[in-house]
């Protein structure tokens, strides 16, 4: 599905390609580059709602409390990383504004003392800072690939290389202003369909829990199969307090002939304890298929599965959607900088860093 959906996306950056840019031999390569570093940047979004909704998923079914833990966390890196990428965008965009590059530099050093939060499990903490850090990489590659289009059009002193040349500078923004709004309301429903998701499938997870519970009891063959598990687990933790007694036996043992004696024992009980271990993790791998099998012939869970599928159709067109319209604005986007000066440029960054953290 993911290869799908941004195959659609690459697709549509070709197709605005087409429509916003007429690629002059000289410049091809540049908006070659500038097409590429947005779509990975597109893909790097993709990734990370696709992480933070697998987070907000999994954390309240198997912990309880760690949802606004896990927001605040997610807000901490965002901020972060954001003050990383205008610190590292404007070193190289104006590398002689000294106190400009003092101002986020110091804001990006508060930022980094920020202590992590503990409260979080260190497996998601990880790799959410890692797709959030990723995003903002993007973001960074392709702004440097867009200024290096934007100082070439400066020095070469020739008209625009878009379809936009012949229009004002107020034009443009009213084209841009159009699409930011798309952007916004795009970007609501994503966050809409995303809750809706997220809160239909821990129903899911919830109702089919439900339902397993009474499983064995309607059918018997699936109760004996969890009987057998219960007295090979049984068997299993014997053997396991006989192998520590025998241990403990065969190192307290001065005579020879009986700590081989005793070693051996062990050694015939770790092959007992290996064999018992391979036939429970065999007969539970069975036991799961077969309950799987009878859960999902349920008509009731059925209905519900359907439901899930309905709202994950609907959140994938809102993503969908959503990444077209961010495309069309970052086009739109280059469109006006082309005609505004350096600091102009920069308020313009300014105010990308922060309606990005007041969206999230």
């Amino acid at each position: 599905m993911k290869a799908c959906l941004m195959q659609a996306a690459v697709i549509f950056i070709y197709y605005l390609g087409v429509q916003y840019l007429v690629t002059a031999d000289n410049a091809s390569e540049v908006l070659d580059d500038v097409y590429f570093k947005l779509k990975v940047y597109t893909e790097s979004i993709y990734d990370l709602q696709q992480e933070k909704l697998y987070a907000e998923q999994l954390l309240p079914y198997e912990f309880q409390g760690v949802e606004k833990p896990f927001r605040d966390e997610v807000m901490r890196l965002e901020k972060l990383y954001a003050a990383k990428w205008i610190l590292d965008l404007l070193k190289n965009i104006t590398p002689n504004d000294a106190n400009l590059l003092q101002t986020y530099s110091e804001n990006y050093e508060r930022l980094s003392d920020i202590k992590t939060n503990s409260g979080l499990d260190d497996y998601f903490d990880s790799l959410i800072e890692s797709v959030i850090e990723k995003k903002w990489n993007a973001r960074l590659d392709f702004d440097l690939a867009t200024n290096i289009y934007l100082n070439m059009k400066i020095s070469s002193k020739s008209s625009s290389l878009t379809e936009n040349n012949g229009k004002s500078l107020d034009e443009r923004k009213s084209t841009l202003g159009e699409t930011e709004n798309q952007y916004k309301e795009s970007k609501l429903r994503v966050i809409s369909t995303n809750k809706e998701l997220i809160e239909t499938n821990l129903a899911f997870s919830n109702f089919c829990d439900a339902v397993k519970k009474d499983l064995p009891k309607l059918h018997p063959h699936l109760e004996e199969m969890q009987k057998n598990i219960s007295e090979m687990t049984e068997h299993l933790d014997n053997y396991t307090r006989d192998i520590r007694a025998v241990v403990a036996k065969a190192k307290n043992t001065s005579d020879p002939i009986q700590r081989h004696n005793l070693e051996r024992e062990v050694d015939d009980l770790w092959l007992i304890i290996s064999d018992y271990k391979n036939r429970i993790y065999k007969s539970e791998k069975n036991l799961d298929e077969a309950i799987n099998d009878v859960l999902f012939a349920n008509p009731e869970v059925i209905a519900e599965q359907d439901k899930k599928r309905n709202v994950t159709i609907r959140n994938e067109d809102a993503t969908y959607d959503h990444l077209k319209t961010l495309t069309n604005m970052e086009v739109q986007r280059i469109d006006v900088l082309e005609l505004l000066s350096l600091e102009e440029r920069i308020k313009i960054y300014e105010s990308i860093m922060q309606e990005e953290i007041n969206s999230i």
